[in-house]
């Protein structure tokens, strides 16, 4: 470690409980920067892009604007991640209005003691 890091995490060690907490809250901070910027960039590489229709044009007969065709042919992260919370959330809102009917019976007997003595009682004193 160079001698001026040492110099520096001395100093903060040596500091007041609030120097540190404002240097661990600021490393963290930068750190998870660079943590979410990482996995972004990974999920931006690693998901491939979903290809729209051929032609909007070909549909009705009718040209979109531009802008509105290249969004149909390259959806982005967000448009992919939203259509799918909604399909998550569809799917739990159908699953939560299912009313569950629990049934409570008397559990039946199935056991028949055959060919067991009896057990005397006993008087106890």
């Amino acid at each position: 470690m160079p001698q001026s890091l040492r110099n520096f995490v001395a100093k903060v060690r040596n500091s007041d409980d609030t120097t540190k907490k404002f240097w661990v809250l600021l490393c963290s901070v930068i750190s998870m920067f660079f943590v979410v910027s990482l996995w972004l960039a990974y999920i931006n590489v690693s998901i491939a892009r979903i290809p729209g229709p051929t032609s909007s044009r070909s549909l009705a007969g009718v040209s979109a604007p531009v802008e509105v065709e290249e969004e149909l042919e390259n959806p982005g992260f967000f448009s992919i991640f939203a259509a799918g919370t909604k399909i998550i959330f569809d799917a739990l809102k159908e699953r939560l209005a299912v009313k569950n009917d629990i049934v409570i019976s008397k559990q039946e007997v199935n056991f028949v003691a055959e060919g067991i003595e009896p057990v005397k009682p006993t008087v106890l004193r």
